[in-house]
């Protein structure tokens, strides 16, 4: 899911009205919250391009960077990473922007539906390519079922005690 203030858009279907949207940051109104994001985060132009070691000649310019481009700037030699830094605020932007759109939909469906359990199923372990950030997650949701992979049942019952579990 990627939120905006205009907009609530997904790549997975419609769901409760939402747009969808094919990438990350597939839309205007995506890549404007995004800008807001890093303005919040760096300030100025020139104090984020000296964090992702890019040259965006204004807020204008600025755009997420792909995995493929981090990739190529990244890891196209022999030695290890230098800056995933432009890689790491996106996906914290785009965790944000979901879990602020699930917490959304989860009000709205609780808000109809009094005391039904409202979650999500088949949710990732955090890591590093994909998962979920559960710590944003769990707050506004009362049942999870994460797949049980990597500690990730444990890392709920810890964040959540009180969520149905399965």
């Amino acid at each position: 899911f990627f939120f905006s203030s205009r907009r609530r858009h997904t790549r997975y279907g419609t769901v409760t009205g939402v747009q969808t949207c094919a990438l990350p940051i597939c839309c205007e109104a995506c890549r404007q919250a995004l800008v807001e994001f890093l303005r919040g985060r760096h300030g100025t132009v020139q104090k984020l391009n000296e964090a992702w070691g890019t040259e965006f000649l204004d807020w204008s310019q600025v755009a997420a960077l792909t995995t493929d481009q981090v990739r190529r700037r990244e890891l196209g030699g022999t030695g290890f990473p230098s800056n995933l830094r432009p890689y790491g605020e996106v996906l914290e932007f785009v965790d944000g922007q979901f879990a602020h759109a699930v917490g959304q939909i989860a009000s709205e469906v609780q808000r109809e539906a009094r005391g039904v359990p409202v979650g999500l199923t088949g949710i990732q372990a955090p890591l590093a390519f994909g998962g979920h950030d559960y710590a944003r997650l769990l707050p506004s949701i009362s049942l999870v079922e994460p797949y049980d992979t990597g500690g990730a049942l444990a890392l709920v019952r810890c964040l959540r005690p009180t969520a149905e579990c399965y």
